[in-house]
Parts: structure tokens; C-alpha cells; sequence
């Protein structure tokens, strides 16, 4: 009788991780996310409720598998980023949802992302019909893009893609998507592509990063970032020429990258000297027109710019403590090659980037959950 109750259990548990699959999907993928566009802001408060629904589903039903600590902790935060709006100018739900995708991708580690297979495999032939119809449409200085219209973003999300079918042993297919990727020439994409296929060949590499554990990678690369800015900051200048063309790949000493660099500069030196302006968060425009003209290209730095120093840092203990847990030899190639995108673009902290993310390593790949007509089966 037990067994039968934990295994109709485990089936509504992973059919929830399997709605939050699709509706994460369907935000990233499908929806047009150019910035003159509101349907993408549309779409993402829609699927926040949905998430909404879904955790309010699961306390009723008490399947989070959450310890107290970790309540507490999402509970925390909700209400701290509450009250942090009602004390700033900005709004209740800019914070709220902050908590809201936490606790989502909380239930996502703690379940271990059990996914349909021939669901994931659907999924994956319309992302790369989506992909190439945007591919197709959208440009930028001649660059195919996605419809976020951002070479660099465009890589990311295509990159996650990648990830997500060598998480599902679907190497012929992450070929495809790395092709994609490689078609809009961004420098990010290509090095988190790099480090990828680095550590997944060279296993002694992935033994040294465990034991030299998480937090002290992420300390030991955040420094060596700043050392890397302060170098590139003194020695070129903004006149150094931006290349669009394939060459681009091979160079580093450019615009783009003074500014990436000096945006982190510009970051530390506003907060150490006006660390309550920082307090509640800046908005782009704001933090444009009195600090730096580019904001910080760097996961850490942006969380704590858009949320404030108190949030923000809240926030992203929760975040490294979810890598924490998902921090092994198999996940190593997929944490450290994401650790690129953190490091130098600021993506993937929040919203639906960082629930699709902890899917990806939550994944198993040696039991992948397969769909057959009657039931769920591992395999």
C-alpha cells in the first residue's frame, strides 16, 4: 500500500516538473522577446502565475520536499523583497518574483527534474523549427539573431538548448543547436562551448574543480575578472575598433569588451561609494545616466545592481546554494561552462533562465524518464 501511494506520488510529482518544463519552454522559446515587443512581458507574468499555481499546488499536497531551512529561507526572501519594494520606488512584483522562481527551481533540484522523453524530444523539434524561423527573420549588423536581438543572448539560449540535449544523450542533435549557435558569431557562445567539451574529455579537470568546491571557484574567477578588467581598462582605451565579421572570434582587444570590462570597474566603485543609493536597486535607464553608460556584464554585479545590495545578495546565496547541490563530476562541463555566461554576459541569474538551467542539471542522463502508454517507466 506504501509503495503504491509513493509511486502515484513520484508520477504527480513529475507531471508538475513536466508543466514547469513546458511552460519555462515555451517562455524562452517561443514567445518574441524583442525589447519593443509586450508580449513578452505578457507572457512572463502569465507563466509566473502558472508557477504561482503550481507551488500553492504542491504546499496544499505537502510534496516540496523542502526542509524547514529551505522554507524559511524562500519564505524569507518573499517577504524581504515584499518589503523592499514598498520601501523603494520600485514595484511589488519586480521582487516578489524573485521568491516565486526561486521556490520553483527549488522543487525542480529537489525532485531531480524527472522529464518525459518523447515530450523533451517534441519540444526540441519545435524550439529548432522556432530557432531557424528566427534565425531566418531577425539581425543584427548582419549577424543572425534571436528575436531578443542580441548576438550574446541569442548564443546563451541556444547554448542552453545545446546542454539540454547532452543532458538527454541526444548528441546529434546538440550538433545541430551547436551550428546555430555558432552562426551568430558571439565570443561567449564560443567559449562556453570550449570549456564544455574541455571538461567533459579531461575528467581529471573536473575532479581538481570539485575539490577545490564551488564557492572558492566562484571567489578565485571573480577576482581573476577584476584583475583581467583593471589590466584591459589601463591599457586600451574606447578606440579600439569592433569588428562584426568572423575575425571577431579571434579577437579580444575591442570596444566591446572595454566597455564589458569597464561596466564592472564602474559597478565597484558606485557601490563603495554610495552603497545606500545601491541599496534598493537601480533601474537600466537610471543606473545609465548616473554611473556608467553600460551596465554590469557580470551575474553577480547585475543581481545586486537590478535588486539592491540586500535582495540581491539573499538572493544569490539561495542560487549558489542550489549549484551547491547540483555540483558533481557529471554536472562539472555544464556548471563551469555556465560560469563563462555568468562571469562576462550577466545572464541567466533569474527568471525563466534560471529555472530552465537547474532542469538541465537536475537531469540524470543515466535515468532519463521515458513515457510509454500505460505508465512511467525509468530507463
Amino acid at each position: 500500500m506504501k509503495s503504491e501511494i509513493t509511486a502515484e506520488r513520484n508520477k504527480v510529482e513529475s507531471l508538475f516538473c513536466n508543466i514547469i518544463y513546458i511552460l519555462t519552454v515555451i517562455g524562452l522559446f517561443f514567445v518574441n522577446r524583442d525589447p519593443n515587443e509586450e508580449i513578452w512581458i505578457i507572457s512572463v507574468r502569465m507563466i509566473s502565475f502558472a508557477y504561482i499555481l503550481i507551488l500553492i499546488l504542491l504546499l496544499l499536497s505537502l510534496r516540496l520536499h523542502f526542509s524547514h531551512k529551505e522554507l524559511i529561507i524562500i519564505m524569507f526572501l518573499f517577504v524581504v523583497s515584499v518589503l523592499i519594494s514598498f520601501a523603494g520606488s520600485r514595484g511589488i512584483l519586480h521582487f516578489a518574483l524573485l521568491a516565486i522562481y526561486m521556490g520553483v527551481a527549488f522543487f525542480v533540484v529537489k525532485r531531480k527534474a524527472s522529464l518525459n522523453k518523447r515530450m523533451v524530444n517534441i519540444s526540441l523539434l519545435l524550439i529548432f523549427i522556432s530557432f531557424v524561423i528566427q534565425l531566418s527573420t531577425f539581425r543584427f549588423h548582419a549577424r543572425p539573431v534571436l528575436s531578443i536581438i542580441d548576438p550574446n543572448f541569442s548564443g546563451f539560449y541556444i547554448f542552453l538548448v545545446f546542454l539540454l540535449c547532452r543532458k538527454m544523450n541526444m548528441k546529434m542533435m546538440s550538433y545541430v543547436f551547436l551550428f546555430m549557435g555558432a552562426l551568430t558569431l558571439s565570443r561567449n557562445f564560443y567559449l562556453a562551448v570550449f570549456v564544455f567539451f574541455l571538461f567533459t574529455h579531461m575528467k581529471k579537470l573536473c575532479f581538481f574543480f570539485l575539490k577545490l568546491k564551488f564557492v572558492n571557484v566562484v571567489i578565485f574567477s571573480h577576482v581573476a575578472l577584476l584583475i583581467m578588467g583593471f589590466y584591459f581598462v589601463l591599457t586600451f582605451d574606447d578606440q579600439i575598433y569592433y569588428d562584426q565579421t568572423l575575425s571577431r572570434i579571434a579577437q579580444v582587444e575591442d570596444r566591446a569588451n572595454f566597455y564589458r570590462f569597464s561596466a564592472n570597474i564602474f559597478f565597484w566603485h558606485d557601490l563603495l561609494n554610495s552603497p545606500f543609493d545601491s541599496f534598493y536597486g537601480r533601474e537600466v535607464e537610471e543606473y545609465a545616466e548616473n554611473v556608467f553608460a553600460v551596465v554590469p556584464h557580470n551575474v553577480l554585479f547585475k543581481t545586486i545592481m537590478s535588486y539592491g545590495l540586500f535582495v540581491g545578495i539573499v538572493y544569490l546565496l539561495c542560487m549558489f546554494y542550489l549549484f551547491k547541490l547540483n555540483y558533481s563530476v557529471m554536472n562539472m562541463p555544464y556548471i563551469i561552462s555556465l560560469l563563462m555566461y555568468f562571469l562576462f554576459l550577466g545572464a541567466g541569474a533569474v527568471n525563466l533562465d534560471l529555472v530552465f538551467i537547474f532542469i538541465i542539471l537536475s537531469i540524470n542522463s543515466k535515468d532519463v524518464l521515458h513515457f510509454n502508454r500505460r505508465k512511467y517507466v525509468l530507463k
